[in-house]
């Protein structure tokens, strides 16, 4: 029974050096296409994406992406300064501020899209859309159970 424990023990180490790697290795690898392209990183593109599917608040934009606050502040300040997002205030509570896109922060985020896509499709990447969407439930339920687990 011993045995059988350190067998599962081990696959679960493997799995979360696997999936820690995986995250480090496609957040370095985006953050080069879109530094290079665009001058963003994956945290703003990520802030970015968020207000593009109606995340509206910084508080709620941090709890999406799992960061704190602090830094989520940061980078929205950054996009705001470069012109990519704007604050207004809440009609519900004029002491929060809405998070909006502008129309160059549309365009940027079109235009990261594009970048994204294009360095995909130079060959490295082989992956299909089932590939892809298998991947993500399966990445899904990892997620899920290690929130559970918490």
């Amino acid at each position: 029974m011993m045995a059988a424990q350190t067998s599962t023990t081990d696959d679960l180490l493997e799995l979360f050096r696997v999936v820690l790697q995986s995250a480090r290795d496609t957040d370095r690898l985006l953050n080069l296409w879109l530094e290079k392209e665009l001058r963003l990183t994956m945290q703003d593109l990520s802030v970015l994406q968020s207000i593009a599917v109606g995340v509206e608040y910084p508080t709620d934009i941090a709890a999406r992406l799992n960061q704190a606050s602090p830094t989520v502040s940061h980078v929205i300040s950054r996009l705001v300064g470069r012109g990519l997002i704007e604050r207004e205030r809440g009609s519900d509570d004029g002491r929060k501020r809405r998070l909006l896109l502008t129309d160059k922060g549309r365009k940027t985020l079109e235009k990261a899209h594009e970048t994204i896509e294009k360095s995909m499709a130079d060959g490295h990447f082989r992956l299909t859309d089932k590939d892809v969407a298998r991947t993500q439930r399966a990445l899904e339920k990892y997620m899920k159970v290690m929130r559970f687990g918490a």
